[in-house]
């Protein structure tokens, strides 16, 4: 807090006008303050919601935009074959239709010639490095025909949305991370152009847990004591934040208000989604960014209504 100067006043009805303006400043600036800081919180939550940069923050630029979308289409990808994935192409794939089809003239092809290998790990790291043709085959044939069978008969899917929330529910919406990805020779297999269709379709949602914070900076009352800004928070909110906006966020006042004796609550029901900002740890750095700053402001805010006081 700054250091208080002589005050020079006119008289003791101007010292008391002055004193009691004082006195309304401080109230109202507290109300005002908090609403101002309750704005810029909930600007960070915005930036520290998933999804986000890697390393971290920048949760409000394209790049944080393009990893959500990344992250959606990878979760879809990894319960989906295509009709027109590279998959079919790949040394797995097309050593998988040889056994299905008892044919190892295409296996041995396949084994030597085959893309996508460099990966490979376990039984099939062994048998594309076995140099004993029949040995390979067999072993190959005896882990994966049973899939590559199955799979031969399969059909294109139609409904990829049930099949999609299905995987969410049993892997508690993160499909790669919680385990609910499917080995590539089990998945479904779906219509490219459906599948690139429903992929994007579902990219439009990237934004939707952030946007929930804008819905209550949006809420909040405008401040009107002097020195605090207005619409803190909202500039710069990109539009992928924006036009998710569902009503998510809510904000609650409780006590009274028009005095010091208050509190303000702030929310998001589904800020938290699957956990993610859990995981993020996105309310610890949250705090930590906007303590210090808060400190700061409120001298700042104070010294405004002293030095009024102090020009009386």
């Amino acid at each position: 807090m700054s250091k208080w100067e002589p005050v020079k006043l006119k008289g003791f009805a101007e010292y008391t006008q002055a004193l009691n303006e004082y006195r309304l400043f401080s109230g109202k600036c507290i109300k005002d303050a908090l609403i101002e800081e309750s704005a810029l919180v909930c600007r960070e939550l915005m930036v520290f919601t998933p999804p986000l940069v890697n390393g971290g923050g920048k949760g409000l630029s394209k790049a944080a935009e393009v990893a959500g979308k990344t992250a959606i289409e990878k979760d879809i990808r990894s319960i989906f074959n295509s009709t027109n994935d590279p998959q079919g192409r790949s040394a797995f794939a097309l050593m998988g239709m040889a056994v299905a089809a008892d044919d190892r003239s295409l296996f041995e092809k396949a084994r030597k010639d085959g893309v996508m290998t460099d990966k490979a790990r376990g039984i099939f790291r062994g048998v594309l490095d076995d140099d004993d043709p029949e040995r390979a085959f067999r072993q190959f044939s005896n882990r994966f025909r049973a899939a590559f069978e199955a799979k031969a008969g399969q059909v294109v899917v139609k409904n990829l949305a049930s099949i999609h929330e299905d995987a969410k529910r049993r892997s508690n919406g993160r499909i790669r991370k919680n385990g609910g990805a499917v080995r590539p020779e089990l998945r479904q297999m779906a219509d490219d152009a459906a599948l690139k269709a429903y992929i994007k379709k579902q990219q439009q949602h990237v934004g939707r847990l952030k946007a929930g914070w804008l819905d209550d900076i949006m809420s909040l009352p405008r401040p009107t004591t002097p020195g605090i800004q207005k619409n803190f928070g909202i500039k710069g909110v990109p539009v992928w934040v924006r036009k998710n906006r569902s009503g998510t966020g809510y904000t609650r006042f409780t006590g009274q208000p028009d005095t010091a004796n208050f509190s303000l609550i702030l929310g998001n029901s589904i800020g938290d989604n699957d956990g993610v900002s859990t995981d993020a740890r996105t309310l610890e750095k949250v705090m930590a960014v906007r303590t210090g700053k808060l400190f700061k402001r409120a001298d700042a805010l104070m010294q405004y209504g002293i030095d009024k006081f102090n020009r009386n």
